[in-house]
């Protein structure tokens, strides 16, 4: 998910309209929904991602503003949070649960969404297909069954003379 995060990151920097002569007029607003953590302990994904913002030469409140959101326990209504980050004019809202995911898709079509999930998001629903996924949602699907040829590959690459691979399946859902 450390990849993940970065990758996310880098694309929601990206689709930002930053200028490099000038200062932008106005400060960057990131709308982050992470699907674990609160406030006063974020959790890994918010923290991986600020710490590369700090890498990339990004202080929040100095040159770049992000509203955290996060689902609690609880489960705060989902469409609650959305539609606040929305109502707050975020140039980009990022997400790391594909309810969130869904419920931004729903409520914006014009606000770039940038997803991060470790789940499948061609079988989601959530784009139409990794090439092309259409509509205003971009980003990081670390699991894609489409995938798992290239991932063959690159491991018999990485770990010549290596016979036998296993793989553990859980039928209907993940491991765990």
């Amino acid at each position: 998910m450390i990849i993940s995060v970065g990758v996310c990151l880098l694309l929601t920097l990206f689709l930002l309209p930053v200028a490099h002569a000038q200062p932008p007029a106005k400060m960057p607003l990131i709308g982050f929904v992470s699907s674990g953590g609160d406030a006063s302990n974020p959790g890994p994904n918010v923290e991986i991602f600020r710490k590369v913002l700090k890498e990339l030469g990004y202080i929040e409140n100095k040159n770049i503003s992000v509203n955290y959101r996060y689902i609690e326990r609880d489960r705060e209504p989902v469409r609650a949070l959305v539609t606040e980050l929305i109502e707050r004019k975020v140039d980009v809202l990022v997400a790391t649960s594909p309810s969130v995911i869904r419920t931004a898709q729903q409520a914006t079509k014009t606000i770039p969404i940038v997803m991060v999930i470790n789940q499948d998001a061609v079988a989601a629903g959530i784009v139409k297909s990794l090439a092309q996924p259409g509509g205003n949602v971009t980003g990081v699907s670390s699991l894609n069954r489409s995938l798992s040829g290239k991932r063959l590959e690159l491991f018999t690459e990485l770990v010549p003379g290596n016979s036998r691979i296993g793989v553990l399946w859980a039928k209907g859902g993940a491991l765990g």
